[in-house]
């Protein structure tokens, strides 16, 4: 039973904010994970790390690039495999998706 009025101004509201020393590649990893097991495909993926609304992905694609999402994907989605889940395609934008070739892939960086 709801005691009191909503308040817009309530200060326990539930906030997120940043916080300093994080590790973000880290971050990347267990984001990536969670959607992998979740039943996302690499496309949807992708599109979730371009998109600037979605703050957390899109601060790891702007540090980090396309190819590092690209690699990270790939590394995570050999330990879990694919899931044949729900069809999630239609939740996000259908911009163009490109994979990388392998040796754009190699070159780029620290994920092997």
């Amino acid at each position: 039973m709801i005691k009191k009025k909503f308040d817009a101004n309530d200060p326990m509201e539930l906030v997120g904010v940043p916080l300093p020393g994080g590790d973000l590649e880290q971050m990347a990893e267990c984001l990536v994970e969670e959607y992998i097991r979740g039943g996302w495909d690499d496309e949807s993926l992708l599109r979730l790390f371009r998109d600037p609304f979605y703050q957390a992905t899109h601060r790891v694609y702007q540090e980090k690039g396309e190819m590092y999402v690209h690699r990270l994907i790939a590394t995570l989605r050999q330990r879990w495999g694919y899931y044949k889940g729900e069809d999630i395609s239609c939740w996000l934008g259908q911009d163009e998706f490109k994979k990388p070739s392998s040796e754009e892939a190699k070159s780029d960086g620290k994920l092997a």
